[in-house]
């Protein structure tokens, strides 16, 4: 991941996040968040503040059960559904 500025595309932060499939941004917590897999059976979620790219939250979920996130209250309301 990296924040730019624009027009001049000059590099000001990056973050790595070598396992992530998927990468959403959610406007009401100023967040991006990562989600992967690791080598083994679980999910690997990583919170990052948008502004700065520095690591919030790192979550490692075990697979073998399924998980639904919801936080209204934090963010505008992603919703993962895994099984």
């Amino acid at each position: 991941l990296a924040l730019v500025e624009y027009p001049t595309m000059r590099s000001i932060s990056v973050a790595v996040s070598d396992m992530s499939v998927v990468v959403l941004f959610d406007r009401k917590s100023a967040s991006v968040v990562t989600v992967g897999y690791t080598g083994g059976n679980s999910l690997m979620l990583q919170q990052y503040d948008a502004r700065s790219l520095k690591l919030k939250y790192r979550y490692r979920l075990q697979l073998s059960v399924g998980w639904l996130f919801q936080s209204p209250e934090n963010s505008d309301g992603y919703r993962i559904f895994i099984g």
